[in-house]
């Protein structure tokens, strides 16, 4: 699973693209005791995609993205991907 796309205070562009593992929801408790950002993104907004899980027969590849970042929101565009076996 990775964020595509953000609109809370405490995201910025980094976010746009990353994986959610546990490194990722470490650095949002930190941002949770910062900012005070909701884990859940309420009162904001976080977009996520699913690239892969056990019920898929295949996953996702991303093979090109852009991102589009507007003041402080932004997207991860996937342009090009692919099916791979797992």
């Amino acid at each position: 699973v990775i964020i595509s796309g953000v609109a809370a205070y405490g995201l910025d562009e980094k976010w746009l693209g990353r994986k959610i593992d546990d490194k990722c929801i470490d650095d949002l408790l930190k941002l949770n005791q910062k900012v005070g950002l909701n884990l859940a993104f309420e009162g904001g907004e976080a977009e996520t995609l699913v690239l892969d899980g056990p019920i898929f027969k295949k996953r996702v590849k991303v093979l090109d993205y852009k991102k589009e970042w507007n003041v402080d929101s932004g997207l991860y565009i996937i342009e090009d991907a692919i099916l791979e076996e797992k």
